[in-house]
């Protein structure tokens, strides 16, 4: 297995225990391990922020064709009378 699988596993908590174990000791005695187990987690919270920023600007052009296109006008009435 390749370390970057290897730091993936051990981040996700899908190492056995005894590998899991072997690690957190290698991460204590080896502190260029320790920044390359950081620098993933920053990566995955980056990715993760991306996809978070496209979820939301796509939600956002979906909102503004469903209030503003006419062709959603019977949708749009649906929806009001829903919280009158």
């Amino acid at each position: 297995m390749c370390e970057a699988q290897y730091l993936e596993n051990y981040l996700t908590g899908t190492l056995s225990p005894e590998d899991s174990l072997v690690m957190d000791a290698r991460v204590l005695l080896d502190m260029g391990l320790n920044d390359k187990i950081i620098w993933q987690q920053r990566t995955y919270e980056l990715v993760k922020a991306y996809g978070r920023k496209q979820l939301k600007m796509e939600i956002e052009k979906v909102h503004n064709q469903l209030f503003s296109e006419k062709r959603f006008s019977s949708f749009r009435q649906k929806i009001k009378n829903i919280f009158n």
